[in-house]
């Protein structure tokens, strides 16, 4: 079915298509009054030339069929909160106890210059590249993805891999390959600590298991490529072995997520105060008051 605008030819499809869009930006289409139907004299939607410029609708308040599909993409892509979450993206993701993008932090004591720069969670995280699917506005992957996330679940560690901006100046057959290679050298470096491509400890003790998400963010593709894959496994094994083991270890004390963030107990206190199970915030790690000290001792 043709969109018929006033003032146009009915054969000049891409013009009239266009006008349209551009109706629905400007704000001279009336959501409220739809044609009189479908057939082959419908006009849908209305564009009056001569009619007061309309402000113009949010994303939340169009309903299911009140504007053509085209024109919900410009707006989709235009509106600044359709890359944020939306709430019941946030309700299920807790649910699922799932993190975002957001939640991992760099590892310190890393060298500015490296090639590849690891970053870690406490949390399961989405990737970066399905966030897509997880904004304010309904996609119709969505919960296929909730679905692949929460049936991997069972497995402690993930791995996610990360090209950054400046690496994409190469060729494609170059980031597989450094992608490829730092894999393969991730699980070595596992096995070599004692741990399988999940992070489950070779004994039986589930505290053991590393939980959580590692982000490998590959700055220089090509020399990532060139490099041998010894190198790679010689880097990553005390990466893994000292902060990473230290952030993500389940019976460590030092792994106590708060609002989607690692934070580590700086004094003894705060550290005794974890162990009994009382939430620990950044806060807290102030000079020890009365009131702290008699947290100590439960009711």
């Amino acid at each position: 079915m043709l969109l018929k605008v006033p003032g146009h030819d009915r054969t000049r499809n891409g013009s009239m298509i266009r006008t349209t869009l551009g109706c629905v930006r400007r704000g001279l289409v009336n959501p409220a009054r739809p044609g009189p139907g479908p057939g082959p004299d419908a006009i849908w939607p209305r564009c009056y030339s001569d009619s007061k410029p309309q402000p113009e609708f949010e994303i939340d308040d169009v309903r299911p069929g009140s504007i053509p599909s085209p024109a919900l993409l410009i707006q989709t892509y235009e509106n600044p909160d359709a890359v944020k979450p939306g709430p019941w993206i946030l309700r299920k993701a807790a649910e699922l106890n799932l993190g975002f993008p957001n939640h991992v932090r760099i590892v310190k004591g890393q060298d500015n210059g490296a090639a590849v720069k690891a970053l870690v969670s406490s949390k399961h995280c989405i990737s970066s590249f399905h966030m897509k699917y997880f904004t304010q506005l309904t996609h119709a992957l969505t919960d296929k993805y909730f679905a692949l996330y929460q049936a991997k679940m069972d497995k402690p560690l993930w791995l996610q891999l990360q090209i950054l901006t400046a690496g994409t100046n190469c060729k494609s057959v170059v980031r597989t390959t450094s992608r490829k290679m730092l894999k393969e050298a991730f699980i070595r470096a596992l096995k070599a600590n004692g741990y399988d491509p999940w992070g489950r400890a070779n004994g039986e003790d589930a505290v053991e298991d590393l939980y959580g998400t590692v982000k490998l963010q590959i700055v220089r593709p090509k020399e990532v490529a060139q490099t041998k894959p010894e190198d790679l496994v010689a880097f990553l094994t005390p990466l893994i072995s000292g902060q990473i083991k230290a952030s993500l270890l389940k019976g460590s004390a030092f792994r106590r997520p708060v609002s989607g963030r690692h934070s580590t107990p700086k004094t003894e206190l705060d550290r005794e105060l974890q162990r009994q199970g009382w939430p620990y915030k950044k806060e807290y790690n102030k000079r020890p008051s009365r009131d702290r000290q008699a947290w100590l001792v439960k009711p």
